[in-house]
Order: structure tokens, then C-alpha cells, then sequence
């Protein structure tokens, strides 16, 4: 009978695909074919929602307090797995490049500027989109779901903002209805949060895969479930580009603010 000796260095080699598989959060992946980077946001602990009730947000942020009743009690959810996202919104060059398609001419913003955030794609595009993907690069991408988006632009944060619950660095962070004349600005053009993503809030919403459930009962309806809304945008008031902000939206339906960011998975 022969007997194996495990060395240190053989421990080593056993390690090293775990070893080279470990990221820390905010380390980047760029994909050249697509130009797209990627952010590594690890496993860990996501903080969701609101801290205060909604009368308590209104009063702070403005609007009605039943805008924000979706977002309380704030709650913790477990990321079990590791993902990348994307470090921006998905533009206009690179929505057209793969698709041969322009879906915001004569709905809004017509621009012929590829830096603009790709918008008025339905769900449904959304996922031929990230299809289409998959299958050119065999790589695995998908539309994130409202835990993970929020886990990822959070950064760790657990305050109104990921800077903080005051507004002072807001027009440094965010293009909202305060300071972008409402109109699409170029991505990734405000500071990132700390984990290195733009644009988490304001400029483009952002569609999630999540469903929302108060809105299930009218999933029959002709223009198909409610799906969840994140981020805010450049018509966004306070209120609606804070991190716990969510909306639904029909999934089949189109709005000039209203975009993607992809994840990708490990």
C-alpha cells in the first residue's frame, strides 16, 4: 500500500483555486470585446430599506408618506454568492452595438451620443439583451435582483446615501432633478461609491429581476407583472434616489429614464 505524503507546497497547489478565486469588493474586470468593466461586490450581509417609517422620510425628503411604505421596516438579507456588476449603466453605444437597436430615438432624448445611458427598453429587451450576451461570449450575465442592486450600491452603507444621511455631497455623487436639467447625462460622470460603481443613483433607474409584491395580484394585465425599479433618476426628487427607494413598473412598459446595469456572475 503506498502512502501519500501531503506536503505544504501540495496544500499550496490543493488552495490555490480558492485562492485565485477571492476578490476583494471594488477590485474590476473588464471585458475588452464588450468594453464593459465589472465590480466585484463579495459574499456578505446586504442592509435593505429604510431605518425610519414613511412619515419620518417624507418629512425629511418630501412627497406622501405612503410613497415610502414599501421600504420599512429596513431588514437584512444574506448574499450567499460573490458577483460582478457592472461599474456603469449599460449605454447607448453599447445597447446599440450588440442589438442594432436605438429604442430612445423620439421617445424623450433622442441624442446621438453613445455615452447617454441606453433607456426605453422594456423588461423584456432587457432580457433578450443579456441573452444575446450570453450566448456571444459564454459568459453568464443577467439582470440583477432588487437585493443584490441594492447590496452593491449600498457598498456597506446602511445611511440614506452611501455617503451619508445628509445631502451636502449629493450634486457631487448623483445627476437627480436638482442639478441635471432633467436630461440623460454621460455615464459614470459623478463620483462612484466606494465599491467603484457610478451612477447607483440618479442619472438612469434601473430595471431588477425582482417582482413587486404588492402587485401580484395583476399580473394578468396586458402589459405584464410589476417589476421592481431602482435608483432613481435625473428627474428623481430626493425622495426617489435614495438607496431604499423601489417602484414597480410593467414589465412590458417603456420610460425615457428608466435603463439596466448587468451582473455577471462568478
Amino acid at each position: 500500500m503506498t502512502t501519500r505524503i501531503i506536503t505544504p507546497l501540495l496544500i499550496l497547489l490543493l488552495l490555490l483555486p480558492a485562492y485565485a478565486s477571492a476578490q476583494e469588493a471594488g477590485e474590476t474586470r473588464t471585458i475588452e470585446d464588450l468594453n464593459m468593466t465589472f465590480v466585484w461586490c463579495p459574499p456578505g450581509t446586504a442592509t435593505l430599506g429604510a431605518a425610519q417609517p414613511g412619515p419620518v422620510t417624507a418629512n425629511r425628503f418630501g412627497g406622501h408618506p405612503s410613497w415610502y411604505t414599501a421600504e420599512h421596516p429596513q431588514h437584512t438579507e444574506t448574499i450567499r454568492n460573490g458577483f460582478w456588476i457592472g461599474q456603469l449603466e449599460v449605454t447607448r453605444a453599447q445597447w446599440e452595438a450588440l442589438m442594432k437597436t436605438v429604442p430612445w430615438m423620439n421617445r424623450g432624448d433622442s441624442r446621438n451620443d453613445g455615452t447617454l445611458p441606453a433607456t426605453n427598453m422594456t423588461y423584456q429587451d432587457c432580457e433578450d439583451f443579456v441573452d444575446l450576451l450570453n450566448e456571444k461570449t459564454g459568459l453568464r450575465f443577467r439582470i440583477p435582483t432588487e437585493a443584490e442592486w441594492e447590496y452593491a450600491a449600498r457598498a456597506g452603507s446602511t445611511t440614506a446615501f452611501y455617503f451619508g444621511d445628509t445631502m451636502n455631497e449629493l450634486n457631487r455623487h448623483a445627476w437627480w432633478a436638482g442639478n441635471s436639467q432633467k436630461q440623460l447625462q454621460a455615464a459614470g460622470s459623478k463620483a462612484a461609491n466606494p465599491w467603484g460603481l457610478h451612477d447607483v443613483i440618479g442619472n438612469a433607474a434601473e430595471w431588477t429581476a425582482s417582482l413587486l409584491e404588492t402587485k401580484l395580484s395583476s399580473d394578468m394585465e396586458p402589459l405584464g407583472r410589476h417589476r421592481v425599479i431602482r435608483g432613481g433618476a435625473v428627474k428623481s426628487s430626493l425622495g426617489a434616489i435614495r438607496h431604499s427607494w423601489r417602484l414597480g413598473r410593467r414589465e412590458r412598459s417603456v420610460h425615457p429614464t428608466i435603463g439596466l446595469r448587468l451582473l455577471l456572475e462568478d
